[in-house]
C-alpha cells in the first residue's frame, strides 16, 4: 500500500451522492428495525442510508483515531 493509503488506513469514504442512490434501492420495514455497517468510517454515508426514523443504526470502525461525525448507535 502506498504511504498516502497507509496514513488513511485504506479509508476511502463513500460519497454522499452514492449513499443517496443506495438508499433509494432499500426498503426498510415500517416497524422499528436495525442496520449494521461493519466498516462505518466517519458515519456520514451510513447516516444517509439509514435516514429513516424507524431504523436504529449500528456501526463498527476499527480505527479508534478516526473521528466519527455521528454516534455509532443512533436512536431516532
Amino acid at each position: 500500500m502506498r504511504l498516502a493509503g497507509r496514513e488513511r488506513l485504506g479509508f476511502y469514504p463513500l460519497p454522499i451522492l452514492e449513499a443517496e442512490r443506495i438508499r433509494r434501492f432499500l426498503a426498510f420495514s415500517d416497524k422499528p428495525c436495525c442496520a449494521l455497517d461493519p466498516c462505518v468510517g466517519d458515519g456520514a454515508a451510513f447516516a444517509e442510508i439509514v435516514s429513516d426514523k424507524s431504523v436504529l443504526g449500528y456501526g463498527v470502525e476499527l480505527d479508534a483515531g478516526r473521528p466519527n461525525r455521528r454516534a455509532l448507535v443512533e436512536s431516532r
